[in-house]
């Protein structure tokens, strides 16, 4: 299984918003409390990628991931994307090869 994200709107990559994904496996994640305080205090590297526009990020399901806040610099600009997961099970047998 895959999860996908594709970003639809213009944005600066000084507006924040950005998708962090962990390296690690959400059973190594330590119970500290708050989700977002035990992934930041798990032994895993992270990768963030800035949103832009009519760019498509796909990632193995289930990766842990954070969406950062949106800064105030953004005024009224809106992040807009579309996501989902995509499935092998769903897809017809001769789209699987």
């Amino acid at each position: 299984m895959a999860a996908f994200i594709y970003y639809l709107s213009q944005w600066s990559s000084d507006w924040g918003g950005e998708l962090d994904l962990f390296d690690c496996k959400p059973e190594n994640i330590p119970a500290t409390g708050e989700l977002a305080d035990s992934v930041l205090a798990a032994p895993c590297n992270m990768t963030s990628i800035v949103p832009r526009s009519n760019r498509l990020v796909v990632m193995q399901a289930p990766t842990v991931h954070r969406i950062r806040r949106v800064d105030q610099l953004a005024g009224t600009h809106i992040r807009q994307s579309i996501s989902g997961f995509l499935s092998a099970a769903t897809l017809p047998d001769e789209a699987r090869t």
